[in-house]
């Protein structure tokens, strides 16, 4: 075998060496992005929990807060006008910890089973009368797509606040 020859064997070699690389590390590539993915819906997952958690807390702290909410939701018109605030005020905080929860799916940020938890969530909050209102006075500060998509679904509510 001449110099030549031999040259271009080990540029062979040297070509193929180099592709089995590239593919290992794209592999490794791949492997860290899945696992980056899994950690990122994960915290998301926790952050959602934890603003809807602490929002349920308040309203769950004391017999009065739970008459309160059940009345803001099933019977709006029986509010005064400090009552109202405070449902709206309520409502929106809600409507706004949903919102995030959205967008973060929209981004595949949090994943398909987490968000199918919230959206039945917003499913049965819309279906009271109170909620429909502050939904009615708070959508245009959300988000198009967020309110897109709760106008536009059709889910069924699994619970009933009555």
């Amino acid at each position: 075998m001449d110099h030549q020859a031999f040259a271009q064997l080990l540029g062979n070699y040297g070509e193929f060496v180099g592709a089995v690389a590239v593919v290992v590390t794209l592999l490794y590539l791949s492997l860290q992005i899945r696992q980056n993915t899994r950690v990122s819906q994960a915290a998301s997952r926790e952050a959602v929990s934890r603003i809807a958690i602490e929002l349920m807390m308040g309203l769950t702290a004391d017999q009065s807060r739970v008459a309160f909410w059940r009345r803001a939701l099933t019977n709006p018109g029986s509010l005064d006008g400090d009552e109202k605030l405070r449902g709206a005020m309520t409502a929106y905080a809600l409507m706004e910890s949903w919102e995030m929860a959205h967008s973060q799916w929209s981004r595949g940020v949090l994943s398909d089973k987490d968000w199918e938890k919230w959206d039945s969530v917003i499913a049965n909050y819309m279906a009271t009368p109170g909620f429909q209102m502050f939904w009615d006075e708070a959508k245009g500060d959300l988000g198009a797509e967020f309110v897109a998509h709760v106008s536009e679904s059709r889910r069924a509510p699994n619970y009933r606040f009555v």
